[in-house]
């Protein structure tokens, strides 16, 4: 987070002199943080459940198939073995269909 809360929810930059971060911005800042750090950063879940060794087979693993991402991964590869600097594959919804194979 690096905009004030209270910036982003329309309080006037600060002129010269005046505070940025006011104390109730900060107050959500590390509340903001400590809800991320208390998240395993693979799957988001909470770190006190997912790293539980004692909760190894409560977890039940879905195999989804996301289209979008499917996609754009066929297109990177085809971009594979070309220059690729500065390149990105974004991927766009065309409810009239792709031509390249789905």
């Amino acid at each position: 987070m690096r905009v004030p809360r209270s910036i982003l929810l329309g309080r006037p930059i600060p002129g010269p002199g005046e505070p940025l971060w006011l104390p109730q911005d900060l107050d959500e800042a590390l509340a903001w943080q400590a809800e991320v750090d208390s998240r395993c950063p693979g799957c988001g879940h909470p770190v006190d459940r997912a790293w539980d060794p004692d909760r190894i087979n409560d977890w039940v693993p879905e195999v989804r198939h996301c289209w979008a991402c499917a996609a754009t991964a066929r297109k990177a590869k085809q971009l594979q073995d070309g220059d690729t600097d500065g390149v990105f594959v974004i991927t766009s919804y065309d409810p009239e269909g792709g031509d390249d194979g789905y």
